[in-house]
């Protein structure tokens, strides 16, 4: 079985204010240690319960990765190695942030066979920065990129968001004219989305005029729909550019629905018709580590019709869309059969294309994304 491999680092500097991910602030000193040995026991346990597993990208995300030690990365990877999972991967990448990396951080990394880097960088504006609680500057921003290129990294990515706080159009201008200019071949523009229960919602129900309106939102985004390809950024999926050769492997894998397994606190696995998350509990996961035992939390038997809408749903955001050969030969399904009607609907509106081998949104279609997607979910 081929797939993809995600391990969750949860610990990071300080909680963004939109961030709803499983995360920790200000513990990686006291619990590092423990959790990467506790990664390490999962690597073992795993091996030996999926033999037929070979990884083809892997991910280190979070949180805030690049808050381990070199050590401590080398012990994660010294298990990948030892598993036989860590060459296989012909993608490695590691998240972080600015102002956690130093020269020698980042080429230790090179050497443990890091190859790909992604950079939170979400703007830069320092004012911006502070509004949504992140705890580098636009120049650390600048250093970082500069650091990691100087260390030998050529797939380097930026993550962007736009939609923030008090941010203008002329404020995401300029954030994307600073990210073209950096030795980057990939970039991330996301919209901030407001998760339930961050601070983040509830200045927003404070403040109904807290964040930008969705006419100045949806400025945004035509703007980031001519600037990326223009600075030579090839919009690939809704919201990632690459320079040619440069798309991230390891997300394909995700909206291509291949299996993948997750390490790690809160790790999520989907394979074989099943789906399940690791505990999120630090302390519990390093207690199953010690006990070596990794109990599935929230398992579920993924039903046919909710594989299949998945598979549609997450195809869809890709430029490419889905394949019909694929699509069909994996579900034994006519796909422009049975979903005629969700088509039809969708040509009218000028929201998707179907030609003898994909069905794709357009560019329209991919603004409306959330409504096409629904329409291919079971209820």
């Amino acid at each position: 079985m081929r797939g993809g491999l995600y391990i969750h680092i949860p610990f990071c500097v300080q909680k963004c204010l939109y961030c709803d991910f499983p995360s920790v602030a200000g513990a990686v000193e006291t619990q590092g240690a423990a959790y990467v040995a506790a990664l390490v026991r999962q690597v073992q346990v795993w091996r030996r319960r999926f033999p037929a597993f070979v990884p083809e990208t892997i991910y280190i995300g979070g949180g805030t990765p690049s808050l381990l030690t070199a050590e401590q990365l080398a012990a994660l990877v010294g298990a990948l190695e030892q598993a036989g999972w860590w060459q296989p991967a012909v993608e490695r990448s590691i998240e972080a942030n600015p102002g956690t990396v130093t020269l020698e951080k980042l080429q230790a990394m090179q050497t443990l066979g890091l190859n790909r880097i992604s950079f939170g960088v979400q703007s830069f504006s320092d004012v911006l920065l502070r509004e949504i609680g992140r705890a580098h500057t636009a120049a650390q921003a600048a250093e970082a990129v500069d650091l990691a290129a100087q260390a030998g990294f050529r797939r380097i990515n930026l993550d962007l968001m736009y939609g923030l706080p008090g941010q203008s159009t002329d404020d995401w201008a300029e954030t994307l004219a600073q990210a073209v200019r950096q030795p980057v071949e990939h970039l991330s523009a996301y919209a901030l989305t407001v998760e339930e229960g961050t601070p983040l919602a509830r200045r927003e129900a404070s403040c109904p005029d807290y964040l930008p309106d969705d006419e100045t939102v949806a400025a945004m985004q035509a703007m980031t729909l001519s600037a990326l390809p223009a600075a030579g950024f090839a919009r690939y999926e809704i919201a990632n550019f690459a320079k040619p050769g440069a798309a991230c492997l390891h997300n394909i894998g995700y909206w291509r629905y291949r299996p993948y397994l997750g390490l790690g606190a809160a790790a999520v696995s989907t394979c074989r018709g099943r789906r399940w998350r690791t505990t999120q509990a630090l302390d519990a996961y390093v207690a199953d580590a010690a006990a070596g035992r990794f109990a599935a939390c929230e398992a579920e038997i993924l039903p046919a019709g909710v594989r299949l809408g998945e598979f549609v749903f997450l195809g869809l955001r890709m430029v490419e869309g889905i394949s019909l050969r694929t699509v069909n030969r994996r579900f034994a399904i006519h796909f422009q059969t049975m979903f005629a009607e969700q088509i039809n609907y969708l040509r009218q509106r000028g929201w998707a294309e179907l030609d003898k081998t994909h069905f794709r949104l357009t560019q329209e279609g991919m603004r409306w994304g959330n409504q096409a997607f629904s329409l291919f979910l079971p209820d």
